[in-house]
């Protein structure tokens, strides 16, 4: 058996919908005009908690946002209270593409376990 034959005896298949949920994703980049990624998300003390990389953009507090899964599937809605930017978490009036920061919201609507597996985050147009 060569090499070529055996790499394609275990080449991994894309997975079913693959190429949908990359189309979606990339659609969510080039239209959005307000774009994160979300590193995490949590709560304390009943406040739902979004640490994210602001891509394009900025938010700002009472906007209402866009919960996003890793398929670019909508999964919620939020609506922002308070942002902090910055490792301190600096009070801000609004988020700076390109830093990092921590997004506080006044509530959240949607699945609970879907809203735990938000990736990306745009303002909700």
């Amino acid at each position: 058996m060569n090499i070529s034959s055996f790499l394609n005896r275990f080449k991994v298949k894309e997975a079913s919908g693959y190429k949908e949920d990359q189309e979606r994703i990339m659609k969510l980049h080039k239209e959005k005009e307000v774009f994160s990624y979300v590193e995490e998300v949590y709560q304390e003390e009943g406040q739902w908690v979004v640490k994210a990389i602001f891509v394009r953009g900025c938010h700002k507090p009472g906007e209402e946002i866009a919960l996003y899964n890793c398929h670019g599937i909508l999964v919620g809605t939020g609506w922002i209270q308070d942002i902090g930017m910055g490792e301190q978490e600096d009070k801000s009036d609004q988020s700076e593409a390109g830093e990092k920061g921590t997004i506080y919201f006044e509530s959240m609507e949607g699945n609970m376990k879907d809203i735990f597996l938000t990736q990306y985050i745009s303002k909700n147009d």
